[in-house]
């Protein structure tokens, strides 16, 4: 699946943005008792590789401004997506922040179902995630956001990065974190004579709760 989409967003305190996936530029400025966000976006519609780009400048208030397993309080007045946390990467330079949006309330039955396998998966590999529920009408922003930058609509689950430098980039949906995980599990001397293969340790490797 190939992407063309960028999208530059600072944020402060919230993550809270509005596009369309059938938009070709949209800007956005919210303001909130937290801080504010400006947005501009272009999207195209991709399939599911991790080519789309965007700009979300992370900082340490990126999830510390969201409710988490150990009980932090949520501190986004639009909304507070949940943290699972795990032990850091080490990587610093690479760092990045996996977003996972789901839809707790999804009536499709496969739907339903990758997302139940998707996070047992992130939890086997004791890989943090940041969980934004599409369902819920305070997520509902950022869920565009995320659906303009990976130019799918209303499938859930769907897989992105928030990197250390601002960037955000749609991994995939299920299908590929499925395949990335089963490829994970190759015999090393494959994996070593075919280094193009997308292994577990190399995707989420760098995966932190928060910067």
């Amino acid at each position: 699946m190939n992407s063309n989409t960028t999208t530059n967003t600072n944020i402060s305190n919230t993550s809270t943005v509005s596009t369309d996936a059938n938009t070709t530029s949209t800007n956005t400025t919210t303001s909130t008792g937290t801080g504010t966000i400006s947005t501009s976006a272009s999207t195209s519609t991709s399939a599911s590789t991790s080519t789309s780009t965007s700009t979300l400048t992370p900082n340490s208030s990126t999830t510390n401004s969201v409710s988490n397993t150990t009980n932090n309080s949520p501190r986004s007045p639009h909304h507070s997506p949940h943290t699972h946390t795990h032990s850091p990467a080490t990587n610093i330079q690479n760092r990045k922040v996996l977003v996972v949006l789901v839809s707790n309330g999804v009536s499709n039955l496969t739907q339903a179902s990758n997302q139940r396998k998707a996070k047992m998966i992130l939890h086997a590999k004791n890989t943090p995630y940041v969980e934004v529920d599409g369902m819920k009408p305070e997520h509902r922003d950022s869920r565009n956001e995320l659906f303009a930058i990976s130019g799918i609509r209303g499938n859930y689950p769907q897989f992105f990065f928030v990197h250390s430098n601002g960037a955000t980039s749609f991994i995939g949906n299920y299908d590929k974190i499925e395949e990335i995980n089963e490829d994970s599990g190759l015999p090393r001397e494959l994996l070593d004579q075919h280094p193009e293969i997308q292994t577990w340790d190399k995707v989420f490797g760098d995966v932190v709760d928060s910067f």
